[in-house]
């Protein structure tokens, strides 16, 4: 086995098989995945902002009256 800049080339066989280090790789997933839905968040606040801040004014004025 042969160790290079975090892959292994295992020769089995006389034939070389690479196997790249996969270290990290699930934590910078989970960070695309949050990043994503952050910026949809983000783009549908901004895009029904002012609609849902109207709907819940709607709700907290009908809740006061109850009260």
């Amino acid at each position: 086995m042969v160790y290079t800049l975090g892959t292994t080339v295992k020769h089995i066989g006389g034939t070389m098989i690479y196997m790249p280090a996969e270290d990290g790789q699930g934590l910078v997933e989970y960070a695309l995945i949050i990043m994503l839905i952050a910026l949809v968040l983000i783009a549908v606040i901004t895009l029904f902002g002012n609609q849902l801040s109207s709907t819940y004014s709607t709700i907290q004025s009908s809740v006061g009256d109850l009260i």
